[in-house]
């Protein structure tokens, strides 16, 4: 939580809202941190049930929170209904954020058909004049299918910007996070969310160095760029690099504040982590145009990397077809 609570102790002193889109770690374990330094600012915290409550760190904390008396709101449950919900609007800067998904009724029946907690991850769609960008969570195919049902004639859901779903994992999902149903199934899948359901101009994947899980999927990565859409990481990974060592701080140098480090980082097992791709990647949203100010930087300073011996970047390499894997 470190880069979120910096941008925010600079730029904001007030939290309209306050949304875990789901409980896992990486999604929810800066909440204390953040409701610690604005204990009295945050005006509506969102959270939602998809594991026993005793598990909900941010129901614990919120319960802490309102009995010392430094909440000064009680939480909400992140549910939609049979539309989308407003959960923020300012007439005067035309901003509307909605939430897209879960409903009650699809949060309860996640919960109840699958110990996948991704499954009922909430959806979310800024709004800023003719703008849009759609933050995906861990949002898998249920969700989108639901969003699909509820938003029909609306299709394809065009927008400036979407954070890839599962940090550019898979959208079916094993107990282990691995992708279910084999190579077709996971094209057609991209191509139904991507494409059918949403159609962004950008892909933003939210991705660590150090990460033990298939992120991002170089399948996803390929099927993305075969679909025409601008895709950029916060981190490198692996998968792009056989020695990401040697790129530290990054293929670009991070903007502060920034999780990558210009020092050696290591995990307990040895891994390097928090190595730039691009970074922190903020957008600035207008009311007639969305702009990623680093992009132009970290397309040529990625492209130069590229003729390095031992990099081979995911978003550089043509898509695979399902024949082939």
């Amino acid at each position: 939580c470190n880069v979120p609570l910096q941008l925010l102790n600079r730029y904001v002193d007030t939290i309209e809202a306050l949304i875990i889109t789901h409980n896992d770690d990486d999604h929810d374990g800066g909440v204390a941190r953040i409701l610690a330094a604005y204990p009295s600012a945050v005006k509506r915290l969102y959270f939602l049930e998809d594991r026993p409550v005793a598990a909900i760190k941010t129901f614990r904390l919120a319960k802490l929170e309102l009995a010392n008396g430094r909440l000064s709101c009680h939480p909400e449950r992140l549910e939609a209904s049979s539309r989308p919900k407003i959960v923020y609007a300012d007439a005067t800067t035309g901003i509307e954020l909605r939430l897209l998904y879960p409903s009650l009724m699809e949060n309860l029946a996640a919960k109840e058909g699958s110990s996948q907690p991704n499954q009922t991850s909430g959806v979310l769609a800024l709004l800023c004049g003719t703008r849009r960008i759609i933050f995906s969570g861990d949002a898998t195919v249920p969700a989108w299918e639901a969003i699909a049902s509820r938003m029909g004639p609306h299709l394809p859901l065009t927008c400036d910007i979407m954070t890839a779903p599962h940090h550019g994992g898979a959208l079916t999902e094993s107990r282990r996070g691995a992708g279910v149903g084999g190579p077709a199934v996971h094209s057609t899948n991209i191509q139904r969310v991507y494409s059918e359901i949403t159609n962004p101009d950008y892909v933003i994947v939210s991705v660590g160095s150090s990460n033990q899980y298939p992120h991002p999927n170089p399948d996803t990565i390929a099927l993305l760029r075969q679909l025409g859409k601008s895709i950029i990481c916060t981190q490198i990974t692996p998968h792009c690099c056989e020695d990401i060592e040697r790129l530290r701080p990054g293929v670009v140098e991070p903007v502060w504040p920034s999780q990558s480090t210009g020092t050696v980082r290591l995990t307990g097992a040895g891994r390097s982590k928090n190595i730039a791709c691009a970074g922190s990647i903020v957008a600035e949203v207008g009311l007639e145009q969305v702009t990623l100010s680093i992009w132009p930087l970290h397309q040529r300073k990625l492209d130069e990397r590229s003729e390095a011996p031992g990099m081979h970047p995911l978003c550089r390499q043509s898509a695979p077809t399902p024949e082939s894997n």
